[in-house]
């Protein structure tokens, strides 16, 4: 025994194998339904591919005495499914057995309807004798039971077949079910007969059932079908052959304004537009040859004017294969056809705005490729004929080396479907360069892209169109205006530093104007309170003291009125030098004898310091022209002040040496440097240069008690105006030196 394959469910139980070579032999339990065919076949298939290919499973048998009565519906389809097999695979006969009396019965009303031979067995050993008389050829009259049938019927009493005719005229063969108080019993006669009666009853209370649910079904199909014509917002008609009315809608009589009792027998075609006759005569030929349908719109004459109708008319063929009569199914579609023609002028303008458009503009499918551009985009990238870059030109497989930026641009654009832009510097010229493109000549632009999406109804991307602004010129302005605006602001802080520098020279001025007063004050007070002093002294004295006393007042007050004297002359000599009013007498003098006799008139100043004075006045020339009167005046107040900050036991030196200088006229002018140093305290840094200014004193040797501030300011005045130049300069060591350069030959008018 080979293995099983079994069908298991709760209401349901098969399992079958195959013994041998070509018994299949199946057990059955429950109720047998529809569904259970399939995996039925699908088994029996698996059992015969279980035995060697050149065998057959000639002899089925079944168990079947769990088996519970089945739907009529599933007998007829597993009949069906084993003459099927049968035809595939030859079945020499099937044999059940163990079923109950309705089974057994079942099994012999089927033996007519099946192709091979059916057999009821009582049980398996007799089945498998069955089988074996079967290969032997012999015939075993006891095994059958219709001999016994037709025995157990010849033995019947007149009252036994009183019984049976009893319970068949109590059969209402019109309704389902059989009502009947007489029961016939297993041990009748015609138990066999009585059982067979009621199967047949039960296939027709199936037969009518069906037949009942058939009806019910159509009826419910007419009213559906009338409801639909009736409720119909589409137009239904059928008209014959000449297009006479037959039949009309609602719909069709309330759109044209007519009863329908006024349409049939009647012509559609008054109905219909003039212009319309030849599409509607064609259309009406056409269903004279398969598939003989034809769709068709055309205009025609409603109570509310002329609309716009769309037809499917479809011809009804005789069993002649002729055209009967045609049924029409048609659709107010005025309204489509409003749309139609408003979005074909959308289109138009669309289209002529696209192409009128001042501003560089090109279409893109989601490809990435350019499907439509306008002619300024050709004039902006040097596109003669705008056919060689629509459809063929795609930005995302661009082999150009210059970026455009495009293909980012319509990335994000069709990733987020969000309009975006972007700045982008082209060199328009090879920006979207092909073959037999002709191009302008390059050129650098700055353009602005603009992109946007385009979605459908349904909010689905279908293009992406970018926009392209020239903004060279803008950018250019903004740079010029950038520009602008620095050196603006450059000017500002300029300004603004001279002013603040005017203003600090202003406070400082006005300071030095204030320290010049006050000194001034004590400058001029401090000598005349002397000079009364002495005055008074002598006044008062005259009787009292000596001559050589009065002599030594009237001496101081002398003295005290020539200092006094030689401040106001400095005060007048700048006045005079800042306004240009002051004239000098250029002569021609040695500058070393003017150094020696300045040196003397300080010798017992020197001495009184106890300061070293060294004197290194080179070998050379030292004659110079210039007013000797000006430039003692500055080497006196030079030196002058170096003693005067120089403390005791310090050094104070002067030097002169020549070298040479090449003015505009290239002309060698051989100048003469004189340099003056002190061991004083020095400068600050930050006042070399003011230090030289009116009023103003280093803080360094700023004491308050003397000086007017107007000594070098004086210096400066007058070797500008011999045009050399003095300057001051920190030693290494300690202390500050005074320089000044004058040309050796100068002519002052």
């Amino acid at each position: 025994m080979n293995d099983a394959w079994c069908i298991e469910t709760p209401t349901f139980f098969f399992q079958s194998m195959v013994i041998g070579q070509d018994i299949l032999y199946s057990i059955t339990s429950g109720f047998f339904d529809q569904k259970y065919i399939e995996p039925l076949d699908q088994i029996r298939q698996l059992c015969q591919k279980a035995i060697p290919e050149d065998s057959n499973i000639n002899y089925i048998v079944v168990d079947s005495s769990k088996l519970n009565k089945s739907n009529n519906e599933a007998r007829i389809n597993y009949m069906k499914s084993m003459k099927n097999w049968h035809r595939k695979y030859p079945i020499k006969l099937y044999i059940a057995y163990g079923g109950n009396v309705f089974l057994r019965t079942a099994f012999r009303l089927a033996r007519p309807l099946m192709a091979f031979q059916v057999k009821i067995a009582k049980d398996f050993t007799s089945a498998f004798s069955m089988i074996r008389d079967d290969r032997l050829g012999v015939i075993r009259k006891k095994d059958c039971r219709e001999l016994e049938l037709r025995t157990e019927a010849f033995g019947a009493s007149h009252k036994d077949i009183e019984i049976l005719m009893a319970v068949f005229g109590n059969i209402n063969w019109q309704e389902e079910g059989i009502e009947s108080s007489i029961k016939i019993k297993e041990d009748h006669p015609f138990y066999f007969l009585y059982q067979s009666i009621i199967l047949v009853k039960e296939e027709f209370d199936d037969l009518f059932k069906e037949r009942k649910q058939m009806e019910d079904a159509l009826i419910k199909s007419e009213e559906k079908y009338r409801l639909l014509i009736e409720n119909q917002i589409g137009l239904v008609v059928k008209f014959d052959c000449e297009g006479r009315f037959e039949f009309i809608s609602q719909t069709y009589c309330e759109i044209f304004g007519k009863k329908e009792s006024e349409l049939i027998g009647q012509s559609f075609i008054p109905f219909t537009h003039e212009e319309e006759g030849k599409p509607t005569e064609k259309a009406l030929e056409a269903l004279y040859q398969p598939p003989h349908v034809a769709n068709l719109e055309q205009q025609a004459l409603t109570s509310n004017g002329w609309k716009w109708f769309s037809w499917i008319v479809t011809a009804v063929l005789n069993d002649n294969k002729e055209v009967e009569s045609i049924i029409g199914v048609g659709l107010d579609i005025t309204n489509r056809k409003q749309a139609e023609k408003a979005l074909k002028e959308s289109e138009f303008f669309f289209s002529q705005m696209f192409e009128q458009s001042t501003t560089s503009t090109c279409l893109y499918n989601l490809e990435g490729t350019i499907i439509r551009v306008n002619p300024r985009f050709c004039k902006m990238f040097g596109i003669e004929d705008k056919s060689i870059i629509e459809g063929s030109f795609n930005e995302f497989n661009n082999q150009t080396k210059t970026d455009t930026g495009n293909a980012s641009l319509l990335r994000d654009i069709i990733d987020a479907k969000k309009t975006k832009s972007w700045v982008k510097s082209y060199d328009v010229g090879v920006a979207f360069q092909t073959t037999s493109a002709s191009l302008s000549e390059s050129k650098q632009k700055i353009l602005n892209v603009y992109g946007y999406p385009i979605v459908d109804s349904d909010n689905h991307l279908k293009y992406v169109v970018l926009q392209h602004y020239d903004i060279t010129k803008r950018k250019l302005a903004e740079k010029a205006l950038k520009k602008a605006n620095d050196e603006l602001e450059k000017k500002v802080e300029e300004r603004t530093a001279d002013y603040k520098k005017v203003k600090e020279e202003a406070e400082s001025a006005n300071k030095a104007k204030s320290e010049f007063l006050s000194n001034m004050s004590h400058e001029i007070r401090t000598p005349m309170h002397q000079i009364l002093s002495f005055s008074q002294f002598g006044v008062s004295k005259i009787h009292k003291v000596s001559l050589k006393k009065l002599l030594h007042y009237f001496s101081k007050i002398g003295i005290i009125g020539r200092q006094l004297m030689s401040l106001l002359d400095d005060l007048l000599d700048l006045s005079k030098l800042e306004s240009g009013k002051i004239d000098y007498e250029m002569e021609a003098v040695y500058l070393n004898v003017i150094i020696n006799d300045i040196l003397s008139e300080f010798n017992s100043l020197i001495e009184e310091k106890g300061i070293i004075f060294v004197k290194d006045i080179k070998s050379g020339n030292s004659e110079i022209k210039c007013d000797q009167l000006k430039i003692s005046q500055v080497v006196r107040n030079l030196i002058a002040n170096a003693i005067k900050f120089t403390p005791r036991g310090k050094e104070v030196s002067i030097s002169l040496e020549t070298s040479e200088v090449r003015p505009k006229n290239n002309q060698a002018i051989p100048p003469i440097l004189v340099k003056v140093s002190d061991q004083g305290l020095g400068i600050p840094e930050n006042e070399l240069e003011t230090v030289f200014d009116k009023f103003i004193q280093s803080s360094r040797t700023k004491t308050g008690a003397g000086g007017t501030g107007l000594g070098l300011a004086i210096c400066r005045e007058i070797i500008n105006a011999h045009e050399g130049k003095i300057w001051a300069e920190n030693n290494p060591e300690e202390g500050a030196t005074f320089s000044f350069i004058l040309p050796t030959e100068l002519n002052i008018n």
